[in-house]
């Protein structure tokens, strides 16, 4: 009984992949059926049982309910949440987020990465065009609540220690471009509310623009930096051919390209864009961010009346 209840528990609930609750309770159930003879097949028996319900469709139920599968990430829960449209519930899980975590990761580990579950989803057919513009009108009102959050627990913070900027700075003129439309556009205005502290005017352009107009903007800003927003797990396609125009036209201009997602949807590799043209290719907001703000440090230092 030792052996059964105590060592084997302990040393193969874990290995095997099965919870110890769940181990125990099926010694519990086995011993009640055939007894001592049920008690030694306890566990080989729930082994089996708990490999069959991880590799036969049919069975799916029973390694979810003995297997120790941890729960669902915080990113799942709340797209979940989005998809079963109760917006209360979604906003409740950012309070929580914003109260307990740094609150400026919330748009990487919650907000975007419903974006990017989205389009996999819609790509995939599971998730229809309807369900997939009902998450994002969703996630553009509560972007609002994120960032009415995020000032309420910081309302004296204005960026990382090592972003902020000393002196008044010039502020450098940022174009932002969202190559797949709604939802990368809403990846922009995340990134927007990250920059807010720092000395850069991100103004978001118009979606599907041609590249040749996009130049244009560009110009006409008169803009030393442009960000690319193209969210995996769409193809980088598009992206690799605006950075090579934008090269061609504008050698001087910095190209951050943002392909954020969670790691299980981030590209392996970034180097096809980075041989295109792109200075810098981003696989979060925050570190796009970070090196938005390490080009305004060395922006150069307006002059003002009390200098001169």
């Amino acid at each position: 009984m030792f052996t059964n209840l105590v060592l084997e528990t302990a040393l193969y609930a874990g290995a095997a992949g099965i919870s110890q609750v769940a181990l125990l309770v099926s010694v519990a159930f086995w011993t009640w059926l055939w007894g001592p003879l049920g008690l030694l097949l306890a566990t080989p028996l729930t082994v089996c049982l708990v490999v069959l319900g991880k590799h036969v469709p049919g069975l799916g139920f029973v390694g979810m309910l003995m297997a120790d599968t941890p729960p669902l990430s915080s990113g799942y829960g709340y797209y979940q949440r989005l998809l079963a449209r109760d917006q209360s519930e979604a906003a409740d899980l950012i309070d929580r987020y914003v109260k307990t975590e740094p609150p400026e990761s919330v748009y990487d580990t919650l907000l975007l990465p419903a974006l990017n579950y989205a389009e996999r989803d819609r790509i995939e057919q599971r998730l229809s065009p309807d369900e997939e513009t009902s998450v994002l009108d969703l996630t553009r009102e509560l972007i609002v609540d994120a960032a009415g959050s995020i000032r309420q627990l910081n309302p004296e913070t204005k960026a990382a220690p090592d972003l902020l900027v000393s002196g008044p700075r010039t502020p450098l003129a940022v174009v932002g471009y969202a190559v797949n439309g709604a939802a990368d556009e809403l990846a922009l205005v995340m990134l927007a509310q990250l920059l807010t502290p720092l000395p850069l005017a991100l103004e978001i352009t118009q979606a599907r623009m041609l590249a040749s107009e996009l130049v244009t903007q560009v110009q006409t800003h008169k803009a030393s930096i442009v960000c690319i927003a193209d969210l995996p797990p769409s193809a980088p396609s598009k992206t690799r051919y605006l950075v090579k125009r934008l090269r061609v036209a504008l050698p001087d201009v910095r190209i951050v390209v943002g392909r954020w997602a969670p790691p299980a949807l981030a590209d392996e590799s970034t180097q096809v864009l980075r041989d295109a043209g792109a200075n810098h290719v981003a696989s979060s907001l925050l570190e796009t961010r970070d090196y938005l703000g390490s080009l305004a440090e060395i922006a150069p230092v307006a002059v003002t009346n009390s200098a001169a």
